[in-house]
């Protein structure tokens, strides 16, 4: 969770900036009516970084979250380019991934942020005892308050402070951050919830009817396994009783 987050306001920055640019420039083509066919290739090149960027945040978080997210865009139907190229444009989902490509700079910056105090400031109050003595004035300055290398009991209390910190409070932070960015994802890059059951259902129902087939099948056979070997045994017994018959006169032991 604690990398996952640290990366958010670099993938973020790297995303935003991309978006913001093919977009700003594709627009301003738009202006220009010579230019149009331009801007058509630059509103392509948007709908292909937000599949990439889509892509490589659904599998940083199934690495880094262990988060499985379905791809929420279906495949382009039909053999006409200038078709598949509009229907581009009509698929939500696509411009969901654009959406998450904005929204992770100013999320990330506090998830980041966030994660990092809340590691960060434990580890400097545990430290607080060997360093205070070196600070200006020799106290460490809190805004209300202040504690000086004169004051060993609040900066070892401080230091303890830090430890429970480390211990209890930064791990359960970076989980609640871990779980917004997870929140987020599935809005912006998931198919929603109601469709993933409902294939699941699909898939369940068209599983059930191969199994009810498949055993349908199997009885099916064993039941003309047993008519056919208890036909064949019955036929081996007549037989036998017939040549028992004959026998019997002529040789009766």
């Amino acid at each position: 969770d604690l990398v996952h987050l640290v990366l958010d306001v670099f993938v973020g920055t790297v995303t935003f900036s991309a978006v913001v640019t093919v977009g700003f420039m594709s627009g301003l083509m738009l202006l220009i009516p010579f230019l149009w066919p331009l801007a058509a290739v630059g509103f392509w090149v948007l709908c292909a970084m937000g599949r990439v960027i889509g892509w490589s945040e659904r599998t940083r978080f199934k690495a880094l979250l262990d988060l499985d997210l379905a791809d929420p865009v279906p495949p382009l139907e039909g053999p006409n380019p200038w078709r598949r190229f509009l229907e581009r444009f009509k698929v939500m989902p696509r411009w969901r991934e654009l959406v998450y490509a904005l929204v992770l700079l100013p999320v990330g910056v506090f998830t980041t942020l966030a994660a990092l105090a809340a590691w960060c400031v434990p580890v400097a109050l545990i430290g607080l005892p060997f360093y205070v003595d070196d600070l200006p004035g020799g106290s460490a300055e809190f805004g209300l308050f202040s504690i000086g290398s004169d004051q060993q009991p609040g900066v070892w209390l401080l230091a303890l402070a830090g430890v429970v910190g480390v211990v209890l409070l930064a791990p359960w932070i970076t989980v609640g951050l871990g779980r917004v960015d997870a929140w987020i994802a599935r809005r912006l890059l998931s198919r929603p919830e109601s469709e993933q059951v409902k294939e699941r259902l699909g898939e369940l129902e068209v599983s059930r009817v191969a199994a009810v087939d498949s055993a349908e099948a199997e009885r099916r056979r064993i039941e003309r396994d047993l008519h056919d070997g208890a036909q064949q045994r019955l036929v081996a017994l007549a037989m036998g009783l017939g040549a028992a018959r004959e026998r019997l006169e002529g040789d009766p032991e």
